[in-house]
């Protein structure tokens, strides 16, 4: 509840942020889309995973239209869709846009980009969230392999020692 009360005071934050922001390097900018991204997050955490499915498809749409299928950008707002998504319990598809990131990221970055890593735990949720634990485990131990071979952060490593 304490942390709840956190979230709700960043609404106003965030919204200011997103003026600035689109004024200062307008609408398709990478840093208004991520400023978007974070609206859609509090929704998201504030209970309204509905708006926050609406404010990222219509996002991922712009930014298809905009750069393609393939960059940074369309890549973290589909990756942002595709966790909404599995919260909502909408997991076909949420695991069909984890691995079009994960397949496009493995093609971009290195092996030790924390991204790439960051996807492959993504993905490991979605294959988890259809039952498919044996998959999820091998690709949660490979995670924290990376996380712990490429000394990224500590919490993340813990995390992925959980599952």
């Amino acid at each position: 509840p304490r942390a709840f009360e956190g979230i709700k005071r960043c609404s106003p934050i965030l919204n200011e942020c997103l003026q600035i922001r689109t004024e200062l390097y307008g609408l398709d900018h990478r840093k208004t889309v991520w400023t978007k991204t974070l609206i859609a997050r509090y929704h998201h955490k504030t209970g309204n995973k509905e708006e926050a499915e609406k404010i990222l498809r219509k996002l991922l749409a712009s930014q298809e239209r905009r750069l393609g299928k393939v960059g940074r950008t369309v890549l973290y707002v589909k990756s942002s869709l595709a966790i909404t998504l599995r919260k909502m319990n909408k997991r076909d598809e949420a695991m069909g846009l984890e691995r079009e990131v994960l397949e496009e990221e493995t093609r971009m970055l290195k092996e030790d980009d924390p991204h790439l890593i960051a996807s492959k735990d993504n993905f490991a949720e979605c294959l988890r969230g259809l039952g498919r634990y044996e998959e999820s485990l091998k690709l949660h131990q490979e995670v924290l392999e990376q996380r712990l071979r490429y000394g990224h952060s500590n919490t993340k490593v813990v995390a992925t020692k959980r599952v």
